[in-house]
């Protein structure tokens, strides 16, 4: 009796050009958000962060939280968006009722609470799995961000004291990944306020100690946690990368404490503040790292050495973003004034 055959393998599935597109937009388990306001100044942003993130393969949705827009600027948030990529998305949020010192809407309140909105009432719905990276929406990106870009020591820079906290190879469930910024441990400061202008001492112990918040035994009370060693962790930025399942208690912790941080420091640094509190209420000792973004050429801490060791005849060539045999920032964070110097002139 003849032997039946199996059947021929079936053939590997082929995407064509047009179909691109919906293969980066099928994969759910990355996402990419950043918050806004409503301004066409932001628009302008916002379109920065999508054409960058399609420039370098970005894969996975992104996804602008826009926040406080009235009806007409929603509408045109809504048609602009419409011309673009699937995954390039907008979700509407309200808009904070934090205020600050002088009683004006605290506008970067809006970051934790679009933030816990979006996680709410996403659509479709952001499983707890998913591996989310909050950034800025002054920035564009120089490499894709995937759930591989920490996975080997030569793929980041961690430098000093963070060097001993163990990196995951992929996001997790109690972990988190972020750019290092000088802002240092303040919260940690057991001092009496004595800054011009800044209405309270941070006294953490005392606040989450407090019977409002009673939260004696907070994982941000720990002995070892103090002014100095804080920053070893804490002295953190956007880029955040987290899972879902941790962003949404963490976001919501953030929302909280908005008031209380406001009432402690001024400008932007009250929400980064509230930010590493709540990060480290939730027992997150995040790993902090250089190499997500470069910003101030001035500053350490930050993906500079990558971009120094470019050929000179080469620092400007597009054709770098796909050069994988060059290291490069992921972000470029332009928030920072940058001129170039030429022999005799300045541009």
């Amino acid at each position: 009796q003849q032997q039946q055959q199996p059947p021929p393998a079936a053939a590997a599935p082929q995407i064509d050009e047009a179909g691109v597109e919906d293969f980066y937009a099928s994969d759910e388990s990355y996402h990419v958000v950043f918050s806004t306001g409503c301004s066409e100044f932001q628009d302008w942003q916002s379109i920065g962060v999508y054409s960058s993130a399609e420039r370098v393969g970005q894969r996975g949705p992104i996804t602008r939280i826009a926040s406080g827009c009235t009806e007409e600027q929603e509408a045109a948030i809504r048609h602009s968006v419409s011309h673009l990529p699937a995954r390039c998305r907008v979700h509407f949020a309200p808009n904070t009722e934090v205020r600050d010192m002088a009683g004006k809407v605290y506008k970067y309140a809006n970051k934790p609470l679009g933030m816990m909105h979006w996680l709410l009432h996403a659509d479709p719905p952001v499983p707890p799995q998913t591996t989310v990276a909050l950034i800025d929406p002054d920035m564009f990106f120089l490499r894709p961000l995937w759930h591989d870009s920490f996975d080997a020591p030569e793929k980041y820079i961690v430098t000093d004291g963070a060097k001993r906290t163990p990196m995951p190879p992929r996001i997790a469930k109690g972990t988190m990944v972020a750019q290092r910024y000088g802002i240092g441990g303040a919260p940690w400061d057991r001092g009496p306020s004595n800054k011009p202008g800044k209405k309270k001492a941070w006294d953490l112990r005392g606040y989450l100690s407090s019977p409002e918040v009673a939260r004696p035994h907070s994982p941000a009370l720990a002995q070892d946690l103090t002014l100095a060693s804080a920053g070893t962790w804490f002295s953190i930025g956007a880029p955040y990368i987290a899972l879902a399942a941790d962003w949404l208690p963490l976001a919501t912790n953030w929302t909280g404490l908005m008031p209380m941080a406001v009432e402690r420091n001024l400008g932007n640094l009250a929400e980064m503040y509230a930010m590493v509190i709540a990060t480290a209420d939730l027992g997150i000792r995040p790993v902090r790292v250089d190499s997500l973004m470069v910003s101030d050429v001035g500053a350490g801490g930050e993906g500079w050495p990558w971009v120094d060791a470019l050929p000179e005849n080469r620092a400007c060539d597009p054709k770098i973003l796909d050069d994988p045999s060059f290291r490069l920032p992921t972000f470029v964070h332009y928030c920072q004034v940058h001129t170039a110097h030429t022999p005799g002139a300045r541009r």
